[in-house]
């Protein structure tokens, strides 16, 4: 179960809005200390895949477009940061 993330007690969901059809914005409110919060779901994968599911059009909808592309590279994994080995000289 999702919490608050302010003090871990329930919350609601006040309203809700498609960005695209991989990812849902979420306004969230807490039922004890009343802070307010953006949610963001992400689609993963299918479990059966619709063949009729696309991503919005670039022409038609530029703009979700460019908030569906800001959150994906939002909600995607980071490459870990590799160390490289140094070199000194004595």
């Amino acid at each position: 179960m999702i919490v608050c993330p302010d003090c871990g007690a329930s919350y609601r969901i006040e309203t809700s809005r498609p960005i695209s059809n991989e990812v849902r914005e979420y306004y969230g409110q807490c039922k004890t200390c009343g802070i307010r919060f953006l949610l963001y779901a992400n689609f993963k994968e299918f479990i059966v895949k619709n063949s009729e599911s696309k991503p919005p059009n670039k022409t038609l909808q530029p703009q979700i477009v460019q908030k569906r592309n800001n959150m994906l590279r939002l909600l995607s994994p980071k490459p870990e940061s590799i160390e490289k080995p140094t070199m000194t000289f004595r």
